[in-house]
């Protein structure tokens, strides 16, 4: 039986090349054939590419490339025509005699360049879905046209061809080989983790509009404090809900305590018309209206205790008044500032107020309990993380999380010593990113080490530059810093801290959305419950 080095793909490619695959299975064992061969070369004094149907190889033959036209078929002043199977309209096409002729010699003259031997080739044109028109032209030999009746007995239409070449023949079985072997190498694509990681950022973008749509039930609610964990969707619901106030003619006002979270809100397209801002540049911008004299380097008791002050001094007039207000990163908000929130509404008892929160993810001391008066709304579906990376996120705080998580690559842990370079071994991580397939723009650094950012955003990586957040190339950024924000792939540095729950790493995970290295201390892997969430 004929051997197949590669055959068509039924739905994949046209159904005239699988029903002449099928035909070419009445062969005997002498023939090889190869599907879709390929090559560049001169055609016409021009670069062009070209692509035979079909080679066939045989070693008392030589080579016979194969042209193969579907449907129906017609010429008219030299013009050739075919109707297409899928809406019946009539369209030109080349003469597939001239491009077989045309194919045979560039593949005769590339193959006698790489191989020390000269290979007989010919052509033949197979019509498998119609008979072939009487005449066709000067240069289509009946001998070398086999039509759908052909395709039933196709031994003998190849003897045929074989037979009007005329061409000597006598091979070797080594010599066969090597003509395959240069038509057909046999090699591996390799698929790159960054393969992966794109493929899984398609399933999460798909989830996390699931997670959008259900949060309609919230339009019923004016006042509502919104639990979930990190990649429950809270910041896309906050800017969601944001902006259905806005359409709905309300002055909306998004405030967050994260100075990059702040930026990367003002920059969405999303959010025209809502005004974002982080809470302490609104108590400043309310402070100077006011005439206050502010203490220049402002102590942080300034921004703690008293900027809360200046806002509701501030925002006195109708004017500067908002209609709805949410709150995202609530638990870094102290009871203070959000009464200072509520003071600046229209209607301090009507108007829509929404806190979006995580008491896991609390960096800062300040005391804030959620209003029992105000609606509950738990976010329980991790839509953000790959399946993967939700696991050890939620494995940090023993979290029952659902997870609908695309699959993505298995997290990765690198061990540290007190002898490691830690920012030569992190530049070493990111330039086997870069080698793998990922952009620049998609890898971030996250460490615990003010000092260590500082370092490695100075330094280069393999192609990419590093730099802090906003600039161009690899981002280096403090984990407390970037809360709110995520990437593709997070290489995340963690010391030697020892805390429990392990508030760093349990944010540090969760930013990753579908790539995670962490970069640590063993010890690390105890306080994270690493190991636990990989059993």
């Amino acid at each position: 039986m004929v051997q197949f080095v590669s055959k068509p793909i039924p739905g994949v490619d046209p159904h005239s090349e699988v029903t002449v695959a099928k035909a070419f299975e009445q062969l005997d064992d002498d023939w090889y054939v190869i599907h879709s061969v390929a090559w560049q070369g001169i055609r016409g004094k021009r670069e062009r590419d070209g692509e035979a149907d079909f080679v066939l190889i045989a070693k008392n033959v030589g080579v016979i490339v194969v042209e193969v036209k579907g449907g129906s078929i017609s010429i008219e002043r030299g013009q050739w025509k075919s109707e297409r199977a899928d809406d019946g309209r009539i369209v030109d096409i080349e003469n597939p005699f001239e491009q077989a002729a045309a194919g045979k010699s560039k593949l005769f003259k590339w193959l006698g360049e790489r191989l020390p031997f000269s290979t007989p080739t010919m052509h033949a044109v197979i019509f498998p879905g119609s008979r072939a028109p009487r005449n066709m032209g000067p240069a289509a030999s009946p001998k070398i046209v086999i039509d759908r009746p052909g395709t039933h007995e196709m031994a003998s239409a190849i003897g045929r061809v074989v037979s009007h070449w005329k061409l000597p023949c006598r091979l070797t079985d080594k010599q066969a080989k090597q003509i395959i072997d240069l038509l057909a190498p046999t090699t591996t694509i390799r698929r790159t983790l960054a393969d992966y990681t794109y493929d899984a950022e398609q399933a999460l973008i798909k989830l996390t509009e699931e997670q959008r749509r259900a949060f309609a039930g919230l339009r019923r609610t004016r006042r509502a404090v919104i639990h979930g964990g990190p990649g429950s969707g809270k910041t896309l619901l906050a800017s969601e809900k944001a902006a259905q106030l806005v359409a709905n003619g309300s002055r909306t006002l998004l405030v967050c305590y994260n100075a990059l979270l702040g930026q990367a809100l003002r920059c969405s397209k999303h959010l025209h018309g809502v005004e974002v801002s982080t809470f302490h540049s609104l108590c400043l911008a309310a402070a100077r209206k006011a005439n206050v004299s502010i203490p220049q380097p402002i102590p942080q008791t300034w921004w703690e205790l008293e900027a809360p002050y200046y806002l509701v001094e501030g925002l006195t007039e109708e004017a500067d008044k908002f209609d709805a207000i949410i709150v995202d990163e609530g638990q870094d908000f102290a009871e203070d500032w959000l009464l200072a929130l509520l003071a600046t509404l229209r209607d301090q008892e009507a108007s829509p107020f929404y806190v979006f929160t995580d008491v896991d993810q609390k960096l800062w001391p300040r005391k804030w309990e959620p209003r029992t008066d105000w609606l509950p709304y738990e976010l329980t579906i991790n839509c953000r993380n790959t399946h993967p990376i939700a696991l050890r996120v939620a494995g940090v705080v023993d979290q029952t999380l659902e997870i609908q998580g695309a699959r993505g690559p298995e997290p990765k842990w690198s061990a540290l010593n007190p002898k490691t370079d830690t920012a030569a071994f992190v530049c070493d991580v990111i330039a086997d990113l870069l080698e793998d397939g990922f952009e620049p723009k998609d890898i971030v650094v996250l460490c615990e080490d003010a000092a260590l950012v500082d370092t490695i955003s100075q330094m280069t990586a393999g192609t990419a530059s590093c730099c802090r957040y906003g600039g161009n190339g690899v981002v280096i950024e403090t984990i407390a810093r970037f809360k709110g924000l995520d990437a593709v792939a997070i290489i995340l540095v963690l010391s030697d801290l020892q805390q429990t729950p392990d508030t760093s790493a349990y944010i540090g995970f969760s930013r990753a959305r579908s790539y995670l290295h962490v970069i640590g201390p063993n010890i690390r892997q105890r306080t994270s419950n690493w190991l636990k969430s990989e059993a």
